[in-house]
């Protein structure tokens, strides 16, 4: 009799909750919204609780205008093109993939490749309208699943025509074939040993002018040219043309400058002394410059005077580069470090069978262990120093700490970048000289750091005969940056911390254990072991100067028509001198002493 009375009540019970949704009505307007997103909004109109899967919905966007509309009727509406349903548990509304009878996946598959049947990694392929989708590997395939066919696919590559393609859902191996999007910048291909007609470049080839460059937004040349070129990326300061060609040796293209190879990066050539820059990327460019072409070559020619008359150019760029914020980084609130320090304090094993054992083992002479601010405290209650409501009193205060934040604002500031150009240019029969000088201040996120470099580059062509020029010049590159070697980060402390006091004087941190720091401090002969980020910061400062120097000289002999003859040379030459400043009074030094 009990048990049928339970039923009888489970089955009441739900059947409420089932006519409670139903008589829910909402008014929603959804445009291109996530699903997920789409139907958080209808549980908080409708008061009702979903039950699905994230990563599931988060691939698929819903527009629908719902009026007047139930809660099932809204469910009907926003997963008709969908692959997902709903069922009701109880008060829970649980959204789900539809059985394997109602959906069928599609598998898709292919290669994408450019115009010369080479294969393109990293191009993207998406559904048009979702975010389903992949990107191709080193060989240019990919490989997803699709809910429904009859959909139009998207391909998409910097340096590229975008292509589209309609997808029937048939399991046949899908083979593309992208354009470049570089439109023809130039009717000349430069290689470094001669000036061809484009139609007759065999090669893959890219050619920029110096108009293309000053569309781009950068500090460097890199970063002008990486967006500019199809398949040439940078990994922090390394160059690649098409991906990682070897493991072991360097993979950055060659550069060549004015016909002659340059050992340094692109980072020495001012942007605003480059005429036109072609980029050979395929075989066709080790016949000419042999194995160190294997990673493709960058050809540039440098600017020369035009006019008879003398040219000046003054040039000057800005770029702000925020502080990147800390909520990027989802780091725990100081709130939810303290809970999980005083869990993991509290629930340890020797700490509860007996305290003292807790802190004898950190308090060992031979292996003395770190102590948090956390631990102290309760070090002092376990001595008897402080109340459990002392200790209380003094954790919860220091909830409202963010150390991370205040070391940010002691420390960082604004990244401002500053570069200033000055060309003179004069042309002429019997002469084309071209000089420049650029200035440029790198902005740093820390207040300590600093990086400026300086370059001048001459070049001067003499047309001495008919058959004779003679070409000369110089480039200079001067860098400087100091940056502090402390090693003292604000994530090596505590985010319940303070770098300074509400008086503004200096809160000390511990790197070891702070009962035995305070019997160092207390020796005579020996150095304070505590330290500060703000005192800190402009200690330990390293120097380091970099000189790069290229002389170089071109004579070009005309012996007869169709036929000359070139003789290049040049020096280069480059000195790093890094030195680095300990104060006896940092903590570098002090600790260095205590050993």
């Amino acid at each position: 009799m009990f048990l049928i009375q339970f039923v009888f009540c489970l089955c009441f019970f739900t059947s409420i909750a089932s006519g409670v949704t139903q008589n829910r009505v909402v008014n929603l307007d959804f445009e291109n919204v996530e699903l997920s997103k789409a139907l958080k909004s209808l549980s908080e109109a409708a008061n009702c609780k979903f039950v699905f899967n994230y990563d599931d919905l988060n691939n698929y966007k819903v527009s629908a205008k719902l009026e007047n509309k139930s809660v099932e009727e809204c469910l009907d509406i926003l997963l008709a093109r969908v692959p997902f349903k709903y069922s009701q548990e109880g008060e829970l509304i649980v959204i789900s993939y539809k059985s394997n009878d109602e959906k069928k996946i599609y598998k898709v598959r292919g290669v994408v490749k450019d115009e010369t049947g080479m294969p393109l990694p990293g191009v993207a392929v998406i559904q048009k309208g979702t975010t389903l989708g992949a990107a191709t590997d080193v060989d240019g395939r990919f490989e997803f699943q699709l809910t429904e066919k009859n959909v139009t696919l998207v391909f998409s590559f910097v340096g590229m025509k975008t292509k589209e393609l309609l997808y029937d859902g048939s399991d046949k191996l899908l083979d593309v074939t992208m354009e470049e999007e570089v439109e023809m910048l130039g009717e000349v291909v430069a290689t470094g040993y001669q000036t061809i007609s484009r139609e007759r470049s065999t090669g893959s080839v890219t050619i920029l002018k110096a108009e293309d460059l000053r569309k781009v937004q950068g500090t460097s040349l890199v970063s002008k040219i990486e967006g500019l070129t199809p398949g040439l990326s940078t990994y922090g300061d390394k160059l690649e043309m098409r991906g990682t060609s070897s493991f072991a040796v360097s993979s950055t293209p060659l550069l060549v400058v004015d016909g002659i190879v340059m050992n340094q990066g692109l980072n020495s050539i001012n942007p605003d002394d480059v005429e036109t820059i072609t980029v050979l990327k395929d075989a066709a460019a080790t016949s000419l410059y042999g194995v160190r072409a294997s990673n493709g070559v960058i050809v540039i020619t440098t600017k020369k005077g035009k006019s008879d008359k003398v040219n000046f150019d003054l040039s000057a760029g800005f770029y702000i580069n925020p502080l990147p914020k800390l909520s990027y980084m989802d780091y725990a609130s100081t709130s939810d470090i303290i809970d999980f320090e005083l869990e993991f304090l509290l629930n340890n094993d020797l700490y509860k069978q007996n305290p003292g054992d807790y802190f004898d083992d950190k308090n060992q002479t031979t292996s003395s262990k770190p102590y948090t601010r956390i631990e102290r405290y309760y070090y002092e209650l376990y001595k008897g120093n402080m109340t459990q409501a002392q200790v209380d009193e003094k954790v919860n205060a220091m909830r409202k700490n963010d150390y991370r934040k205040e070391a940010r604002k002691l420390m960082s500031e604004t990244a401002l970048t500053q570069n200033y150009n000055l060309s003179i240019s004069k042309g002429g029969e019997k002469s084309n000289l071209y000089f420049s000088l650029r200035y440029e201040d790198n902005g740093k996120y820390l207040k300590s750091d600093a990086a400026s470099q300086y370059s001048i580059y001459l070049k001067n062509e003499l047309n001495l005969t008919d058959w004779f020029t003679l070409t000369y010049g110089a480039n200079t590159y001067i860098a400087k940056m100091k940056e502090s070697m402390s090693g003292i980060s604000y994530l090596d402390v505590m985010p319940y911390e303070k770098v300074l006091t509400d008086e503004g004087n200096p809160v000390y941190q511990y790197g070891y254990n702070f009962y035995r720091s305070i019997e160092i401090d207390e020796t005579e002969g020996l150095e304070f072991m505590g330290f500060n980020l703000n005192e800190e910061r402009n200690n330990n400062m390293q120097k380091t100067n970099s000189l790069y120097v290229r002389l170089f000289t071109d004579a070009d002999f005309k012996l007869w028509k169709g036929l000359d003859l070139g003789v290049k040379f040049q020096y280069e030459r480059k000195n790093i001198n890094i030195k680095q400043f300990d104060e006896a009074d940092s903590y570098k030094m002090r600790e260095l002493v205590n050993r």
